[in-house]
């Protein structure tokens, strides 16, 4: 999600990446917490919910050279957002959260 002012081609944001939680996806931040959009236009910062998949726990398995979400999140899903997006493309600018498992 994209704050309103993104419209303004002179700005750059922050970015809050959120992860959802095992068996759930990547909507799950959007459907439980409805008023997100808002929060991105409040706090002016661009919102990305990638997806970890059903049960990945967000790490690089070892045994399944297919389930690298580890690295899918921390390089992959970063640069592509950095490279497409106005972001400011630094450490200081960029957070991480998560929900928990869905009951």
């Amino acid at each position: 999600m994209k704050p309103d002012s993104y419209k303004n081609k002179k700005n750059h944001y922050p970015v809050v990446y959120l992860l959802h939680g095992h068996a759930d996806y990547y909507w799950g931040w959007v459907t439980k917490v409805p008023e997100i959009k808002k929060y991105a236009d409040q706090l002016q910062l661009i919102i990305v919910n990638p997806d970890g998949g059903f049960n990945s726990w967000y790490f690089d398995s070892p045994v399944d050279s297919n389930s690298q979400y580890e690295t899918h999140i921390s390089k992959e899903v970063v640069n592509y957002i950095d490279s497409h997006y106005r972001t400011i493309a630094d450490r200081k600018h960029r957070a991480i959260n998560g929900l928990s498992m869905v009951l």
